[in-house]
């Protein structure tokens, strides 16, 4: 089986009486270039088959380069003007609403047993979208990371210095005394004079 046919794309969130919507779509293949076209409340799956002729109404009012891709341009033009919804039981009508003039698609209501078996496969095929997208985003922030010009561990030993004399006793490093008399220049040798105090002169 087509895995391009497996790959769910989200193109918009609706709303409806009060009820959220989630409209997307699945290639169907890359022969025949038509699409499956889906609005789901969670409950119930409603499903088009859009033929490419068809997808030529919207993919005319793409501004995306490769417009040969009508789940794309789908997302692109309902990105800037959300479609209108109307569910009328097993029938849900999705206007598009372009430049050039509305676009109308019927949808209709699977049965039970295929609602449920697109319902796993929808949930599925986000879960590995977004997992995807995970991985991307932590590759992207070690590579950021590396090619950074000053590294975290280089900051700390920027903005501390320690004290010399505190990490000798931290670490068992016996210090010296000086003796009384003994050179500050030349250490051990002491001084050949020795000191005298200060003389006042009597008056």
């Amino acid at each position: 089986m087509d895995s391009k046919r497996q790959s769910h794309v989200t193109l918009c969130s609706l709303r409806h009486d009060g009820q959220r919507y989630l409209c997307h779509g699945r290639q169907q293949s890359q022969e025949t270039g038509s699409l499956d076209l889906f609005v789901t409340n969670g409950i119930d799956v409603w499903k088009a088959d859009v033929t490419k002729e068809a997808q030529e109404q919207w993919n005319t009012a793409s501004t995306l380069s490769n417009s040969s891709d009508g789940l794309e341009s789908l997302r692109e033009v309902l990105g800037r003007t959300p479609p209108l919804l109307d569910v009328q039981g097993s029938l849900v009508t999705l206007t598009l609403q372009l430049i050039s003039g509305n676009v109308i698609l019927d949808l209709f209501k699977l049965p039970i047993s295929e609602t449920r078996m697109h319902l796993q496969t929808l949930v599925f095929s986000l879960a590995d979208q977004l997992t995807d997208m995970e991985k991307l985003q932590r590759a992207e922030g070690s590579v950021t990371t590396s090619v950074s010009p000053v590294k975290p561990a280089l900051r700390n030993n920027f903005m501390h210095i320690p004290d010399v004399e505190v990490r000798r006793r931290c670490y068992g490093v016996p210090t010296k005394k000086r003796l009384p008399g003994e050179s500050l220049v030349n250490p051990g040798c002491k001084s050949k004079k020795a000191a005298t105090g200060v003389d006042f002169d009597e008056s």
